[in-house]
C-alpha cells in the first residue's frame, strides 16, 4: 500500500510507517548471505543528514537454506502468537493481503523474491522545531526483476484508477530527470504523491523536496567506484554490513539540538545535558538491527572514538569487556542470572560527571553519614568504592525436588580485594548487617532467630523465623574471596569461586531459561500464584491459570541473553531469543 503524506507529519507517524516495513523483514528472514551492490545503490543516494536510515537485504538469498529462520518457524508457533494470529483483525488483513496479490498478479514468493529480495531501504528527517512541515521520508527499493517492478507499479496504478482512489498521473521533470506525481483524492481534497522509477530502482516519497533532492544526489555521485557511501561506511564501522535489517542513526544530526537544549537549560538539567554532550561527541554511529538464523538475535551498536570519552568512562568499558569469573559458578539453567565486573570508582567517577556540583556533595555528605558508624578504626570514606569488585553477580535458582519448598534460591555475590581495603570492606559491611538484623529482630511481630554454621574458616550466619515460607532461610557470609547473600545457608556451603576467565570476542551479562521457568512453574504453579495472589491482592485461581497459559509459550523457547563485544572502537550489546529446535527437526 503506499503512504500518504499525513502518515509522515511527525516522527512517531514516521516510525509506524517504518516498524511494520522492519517486521516484515523479520518474518520474512533466512539465512547468511550479502549481496552489497544493490544495498549500495540504494544508500548512495540516501543524504547523510536524515534522521535515521533503516535497510534490508538479501531476503532472497536467505531463503535458500532450510536451517535458516527456525527461530522465527518456532516463535509462530506460540499460543499467544498463534491466537493473535486467529483474530478477526489479523483474518480481515489476510484477506485483504490476498487480494492484493490477485490484483497485482505476483505471488508472496515473487514479491519476497523478486521485488523485495535484494535490498530496500527507508529512511526519514524530522523537520526543524519550528517547522515540522519541511520533514522528508523516502522509500527506496532496487528490485531483482526490473520488468516485473514496472508491471506492478503500472497495476497499482490501474487498480487505483479503477476504485477512484487515484485522480490522475502528472509527468514531471527536475534536472532532466523524470518522475510521477499521484494526485490521490481523500474525501472532498487532492493530495499528491510522488516516485521515482529508472531501471531496478524505485523511489517513493509522499514530499516532491524529497525527490528532487534524490535526483540531484545522484547527479552529483553517479558511481559508487570510488567511494562507499556514507551510510554503507557506517555500517562497516558497525560491523552490521552482513545483517539482515539495520536501523542507523547519525549522531551528529542532533548535535545541534542538543546544545540548544543545553544553552536553555538551568542548574542540574544543565549539568547533566553538558556532560551528556561530553559522551555523545564521541559517539559516530548507532545501529539497532534483527537477525534471525536458528536463532532471533536483536542488538544495538554503537561505534564511540574512546580517545574522546573521559578516563573514567574508559575504565568502566575496559571493566565490563571482561567476563566475570562467576559465570563458571553460575548454573546453566538458572532462571536468572546477571553477572559482570564493574569499577565502583569508575562507575562512581561517571556517575559524578552528570551531577551538579551543590548536589553532588549533598549526596556524598548523606553517604558519608550513613555509612561512618560501620565503618572500621582508620578507615577512609571510600573503603568500598576500593575494597570491592571488580567480580559481582545475581541469580536464581529452581529449588531441586529433595529441597521440599516451592522457594526458588537467590543469591547475590560480590568480590573482596585482596587488599586492607577488602578487609575493610568486609567489616563495614558485616556491621552494617549486625546492625539492621538486631533493629529487625525488635521491630518483627514473629520472633527472628539469628544461627551461625562454621565450616572451616566459612562463618555463616542465617535467620529463621515461623512467618518465612518452607525453606527461606537468609544466609551471610564470605567465601573464597566473596560477600555472599544468599536464600539459604546450603547455597553458601556449596558455592566455590574459580579463576578468572580468558578474554573473549563476547561477554555475556544476562541469562534467563525460558525452559527452567517452565519447569520450576508446572512443578510449583499452586504456591507460586498462592504467593503472587498475597503479594499483589488478586485471585489466586486467576493466577493460576494465566501460569497454564504461560507454560505452553515457554516450552517454544530455550533461553534469552545479552551479551557485550567490546573492539577498538565498538560497544555492541546484543539480545539473542534463542528458540527450541522443532521436535521434527528441519522441514
Amino acid at each position: 500500500s503506499v503512504v500518504g503524506r499525513e502518515d509522515l507529519a511527525h516522527p512517531t507517524r514516521a516510525w509506524n510507517f517504518a516498524a511494520p516495513f522492519l517486521s516484515l523483514l523479520l518474518l520474512l528472514a533466512f539465512g547468511i548471505s550479502a549481496q552489497a551492490s544493490p544495498r549500495d545503490d540504494l544508500l548512495r543516494l540516501v543524504p547523510e543528514d536524515v534522521t535515521f536510515c533503516a535497510v534490508v537485504q538479501d531476503l532472497r538469498e536467505r531463503t535458500k537454506n532450510a536451517k535458516d529462520g527456525i527461530a522465527i518457524e518456532r516463535l509462530f508457533e506460540m499460543p499467544v502468537i498463534k491466537s493473535q494470529l486467529a483474530s478477526p483483525e489479523i483474518k480481515k488483513l489476510l484477506a485483504i493481503k490476498d487480494q492484493i496479490f490477485k490484483e497485482l498478479q505476483v505471488t508472496p514468493q515473487q514479491l519476497r523474491d523478486d521485488l523485495l529480495g535484494d535490498a530496500f531501504a527507508f529512511a526519514y528527517r524530522q523537520g526543524p522545531a519550528d517547522k515540522p512541515e519541511l520533514e522528508q521520508g523516502l522509500f527506496l527499493v532496487w528490485a531483482h526483476d526490473k520488468a516485473l517492478l514496472a508491471q506492478v507499479v503500472d497495476r497499482i496504478n490501474g487498480f487505483q484508477k479503477k476504485t477512484g482512489e487515484l485522480k490522475e498521473l502528472r509527468d514531471l521533470k527536475h534536472n532532466g530527470q523524470g518522475y510521477v506525481q499521484r494526485v490521490r483524492m481523500k474525501g472532498m481534497e487532492s493530495t499528491g504523491e510522488f516516485y521515482l522509477l529508472r531501471d531496478n530502482l524505485i523511489i517513493f516519497s509522499p514530499h516532491e523536496s524529497a525527490i528532487k533532492s534524490v535526483i540531484d544526489r545522484d547527479a552529483k555521485q553517479p558511481t559508487i567506484e570510488k567511494e562507499k557511501p556514507f551510510w554503507t561506511k557506517m555500517l562497516d564501522r558497525l560491523d552490521l554490513d552482513k545483517a539482515l535489517a539495520v536501523l542507523m542513526v547519525n549522531p551528529r544530526v542532533f548535535d545541534g539540538e542538543l546544545a540548544s537544549l543545553e544553552k536553555k537549560a538551568q542548574g542540574p538539567e544543565r549539568a547533566f545535558l553538558k556532560e551528556f554532550r561530553r559522551y555523545w561527541q564521541a559517539f559516530e554511529g548507532i545501529g539497532l538491527y534483527a537477525e534471525a538464523i536458528d536463532r532471533l538475535e536483536l542488538g544495538l551498536a554503537v561505534h564511540i572514538r574512546k580517545d574522546a570519552l573521559p578516563k573514567a568512562a574508559l575504565q568502566f568499558f575496559a571493566e565490563i569487556g571482561k567476563p566475570s569469573t562467576l559465570w563458571k559458578s553460575i548454573p546453566e539453567d538458572a532462571l536468572f542470572a546477571l553477572a559482570a565486573r564493574t569499577d565502583l570508582k569508575s562507575l562512581t567517577e561517571v556517575f559524578t560527571g552528570f551531577c551538579e556540583d551543590g548536589k553532588l556533595n549533598n549526596i556524598r555528605e548523606s553517604l558519608e553519614g550513613s555509612l561512618r558508624p560501620f565503618l572500621p578504626a582508620k578507615a577512609g570514606r571510600d573503603v568500598l568504592l576500593k575494597g570491592l569488585g571488580p567480580d559481582w553477580g545475581l541469580w536464581i535458582t529452581a529449588p531441586s525436588s529433595a529441597d521440599k519448598t516451592w522457594v526458588p534460591e537467590v543469591i547475590l555475590a560480590m568480590k573482596l580485594q585482596d587488599s586492607t581495603y577488602g578487609a575493610a570492606a568486609e567489616t563495614t559491611i558485616r556491621n552494617a548487617i549486625q546492625f539492621l538484623t538486631t533493629a529487625a529482630q525488635f521491630s518483627a511481630k514473629d520472633k527472628l532467630n539469628v544461627e551461625t554454621i562454621k565450616e572451616g574458616k566459612t562463618e555463616i550466619k542465617y535467620l529463621t523465623s515461623e512467618s518465612f515460607p518452607a525453606g527461606f532461610r537468609p544466609a551471610f557470609g564470605v567465601k573464597d574471596g566473596y560477600l555472599l547473600f544468599t536464600g539459604s545457608p546450603k547455597s553458601i556451603q556449596k558455592f566455590s569461586a574459580h579463576p578468572a576467565l580468558p578474554s573473549a570476542d563476547e561477554i555475556p551479562l544476562l541469562r534467563i531459561s525460558a525452559k527452567a521457568w517452565a519447569n520450576y512453574l508446572g512443578n510449583h504453579k499452586t504456591e507460586v500464584a498462592g504467593f503472587l495472589a498475597l503479594v499483589t491482592a488478586s485471585d489466586a485461581k486467576e493466577l493460576e491459570t494465566q501460569i497454564d497459559e504461560l507454560i505452553p509459550n515457554l516450552k517454544i523457547l530455550d533461553r534469552l541473553e545479552i551479551v557485550a563485544k567490546s573492539g577498538k572502537e565498538t560497544v555492541t550489546l546484543i539480545l539473542r531469543l534463542h528458540t527450541k529446535p522443532h521436535p521434527l527437526g528441519l522441514r
